[in-house]
């Protein structure tokens, strides 16, 4: 847990903290154009407030709504402040208006494509809105409605297509049946828009992040003490194999992503049999009739035998706090999706019986980095203790990129 809190502070840190200033052009509310830096991290809410600078070495200002309309930054998307923009929570049944909560609010949205009719998004802790403008600049709502049916199952009102279907189709089929298969959601939406304004679809696929996708081959080199049964079996050397599946979040210039990572590890080792307690007490008698007591155990001292293979899947949270040509990332086990095992002991020259313990290797917490398709990273294993069982070790992994998917939507 406490490495838990540490990522999540850290992703805090770096989120916030990032400079990363793209070119761009401001016009003020006065009509004047400013051409210069501000600083652009792409997070789920719009922002209200952007840092600026004229130049490199310049000092940076804050600039908002009080001074600015609009915030072009070149290449990736553009910002323009507007009043009067409908937000509102839509009624669960239709027959009962009053349940409408409708709100007129004054913030930036984000254009997402520019055009003839032009595609925008606001977005914050309580809303997340579409919206469409022509010529006359003015906001048309994109929505969905939604109601409980006679049987009472929840439905959908899909308002938005009605209303792109007749305002923008023309009646052209085409277009129409684009806009049936929409679904209310930025990539979708933008993509539509890209059609209607007779855009390249190939500029924005490269203009997108929505995330991507990494596989990962992960071969593992482990050293690790275990102790079970009362047999101590030192340390180890283990290797396993297994695959990372990671998602790179969009977030804050893909500051952090998740993984789930499916893996195997085949453990095999021997060590002497040490019982302290006694098994079992045997009574005797010598001649004199003076009794005597002694303690057995028919393992003791024995060379034991051990065997174990175990699937496991990890999911992991994972931070880049350097994510350029070469990344360094920090990642955690959050938990174990599913681990299944099977393993037996057995006693030197005795037949093996199952073993009910298995060693965990599915929770570690890593600092690792990659470049290109290579990657390296080290690993504490998460440590098990009980009065009969112990585990702990760490591990070296090596890593192979097998495929990654820049635009993944």
């Amino acid at each position: 847990m406490n490495k838990f809190l540490l990522l999540l502070s850290l992703i805090s840190i770096f989120g916030y903290s990032q400079n990363n200033f793209k070119p761009c052009s401001i016009i003020l509310k006065d009509g004047v154009k400013k051409n210069g830096l501000v600083n652009y991290v792409k997070t789920r809410n719009t922002p209200q407030e952007f840092k600026f600078k004229s130049s490199i070495e310049a000092e940076i200002e804050i600039l908002d709504s009080t001074e600015v309309v609009s915030v072009a930054i070149s290449d990736i998307t553009k910002f323009v402040f507007r009043k009067n923009i409908e937000v509102s929570f839509e009624s669960k049944n239709l027959s009962n208006t009053n349940n409408n909560n409708v709100k007129f609010i004054n913030k930036f949205v984000e254009v997402l494509v520019d055009g003839e009719y032009s595609l925008c998004n606001y977005s914050d802790n309580q809303y997340e809105k579409f919206y469409y403008f022509g010529s006359d600049l003015k906001l048309n709502s994109l929505k969905t409605k939604m109601f409980y049916g006679k049987d009472e199952k929840l439905m959908v009102a899909e308002e938005y297509k009605t209303v792109l279907i007749t305002n923008l189709s023309n009646n052209n089929l085409e277009i129409i049946n684009e806009i049936k298969n929409t679904r209310l959601n930025s990539s979708d939406l933008s993509k539509l828009f890209y059609i209607i304004n007779k855009k390249d679809l190939s500029i924005l696929k490269a203009k997108n992040n929505d995330g991507f996708l990494n596989i990962n081959l992960t071969p593992d080199i482990n050293f690790m003490s275990f102790k079970s049964s009362n047999v101590d079996f030192s340390k180890k050397t283990l290797f396993n194999i297994g695959t990372e599946l990671e998602y790179v979040l969009p977030y804050y210039n893909n500051l952090f992503s998740i993984e789930l990572i499916p893996s195997i590890s085949i453990y095999k080792n021997e060590g002497v049999y040490f019982n302290p307690i006694p098994d079992y007490v045997v009574e005797t008698t010598d001649s004199n009739g003076t009794s005597f007591i002694y303690y057995y155990d028919v393992n003791n001292g024995k060379k034991a035998f051990f065997k174990s293979t175990t699937f496991s899947m990890p999911f992991n949270l994972k931070i880049y706090p350097l994510n350029k040509k070469v990344k360094v990332y920090i990642s955690t086990t959050l938990f174990n999706l599913f681990s299944y095992g099977k393993a037996k002991i057995n006693f030197e020259y005795e037949s093996s019986f199952d073993h009910n313990f298995i060693p965990p290797f599915y929770g570690f917490f890593e600092i690792g980095g990659s470049y290109k398709r290579f990657g390296f990273s080290l690993k504490k294993l998460r440590k098990f203790e009980t009065q009969s069982q112990y585990f702990d070790g760490y591990a070296f992994s090596l890593k192979y990129n097998l495929y990654f998917d820049l635009y993944t939507a």
